[in-house]
């Protein structure tokens, strides 16, 4: 089951091609982690979008998953240059933060960089937006996971 919550979440979190994701270990639940990152990302002035709780959705379904949790979220100022730059990053935007307890029960934080979520669109690698969204993504989840 985690096999499949893994590949579920590296689907997710994929943009035209998987090159890198990233993980973090964190010493609390994937609630309490969750809960720590979405108040990180808002005190970071992003808007939170959505929680997709796919534990909750695979029960509603009949399937006994893991806990696992995403996190939809983005900041305008940051994800519009990306945009202006190729209209196809809106594919991979906005950002997602996936939360779950791999298969022994330990919580783990997972996303892609912008050298993965850019890979094969028309995105400078120096545009300086993308080493502000990959600083963040790696404060938010040191926030998230007390690191």
């Amino acid at each position: 089951m985690f096999r499949t919550t893994m590949i579920a979440a590296a689907v997710l979190l994929a943009g035209p091609a998987m090159a890198e994701v990233h993980q973090k270990a964190s010493p609390k639940t994937v609630d309490e982690t969750m809960t720590d990152l979405m108040a990180a990302v808002t005190a970071a002035g992003a808007t939170v979008l959505a929680v997709v709780d796919h534990e909750a959705a695979g029960a509603d379904a009949g399937f006994e998953l893991p806990e696992a949790q995403v996190l939809v979220f983005g900041n305008a100022a940051l994800g519009s240059q990306a945009i202006a730059d190729d209209p196809m990053a809106g594919l991979v935007l906005p950002l997602r933060v996936a939360v779950m307890a791999d298969a022994a029960g330990a919580t783990q934080v997972v996303w892609a960089d912008t050298a993965t979520l850019f890979e094969g669109l028309s995105i400078p690698a120096d545009a300086p937006y993308r080493a502000q969204i990959d600083a963040a993504l790696e404060g938010l989840t040191d926030a998230a996971t007390g690191g």
